[in-house]
């Protein structure tokens, strides 16, 4: 599909309220990037988006984005990420297939 990175951004924010939840909906929507975010919690963190990414400017451009637009109800902001045409460091492939034997 051309993608080279998928990141995963894990985000403390400062506070939960309703209308952040709602502002957070909007502004995913307006990202096609974005292919998963919600509320969580783990290691410091309250909130996880996952993305995807044809090369690291188009994930440097989302992160920027992501700074300025929510100042200041974001505290921290962490990445992981990683590169899909690696496969020599692919343990195991991204699939639901691997459910089926679980069931």
């Amino acid at each position: 599909m051309g993608y080279e990175i998928i990141a995963f951004t894990f985000l403390a924010f400062r506070e939960a309220k309703p209308e952040l939840i709602e502002k957070a909906r909007e502004w995913t929507r307006r990202q096609p990037c974005v292919i998963f975010a919600s509320d969580g919690e783990g290691l410091g963190m309250n909130s996880l988006m996952i993305t995807l990414h044809r090369d690291y400017a188009s994930f440097s451009r989302l992160i920027s984005n992501l700074r300025q637009d929510w100042q200041p109800n974001i505290k921290n902001v962490q990445n992981f990420i990683l590169s899909v045409n690696r496969p020599e460091l692919l343990v195991k492939a991204f699939s639901f297939q691997y459910l089926e034997a679980n069931k």
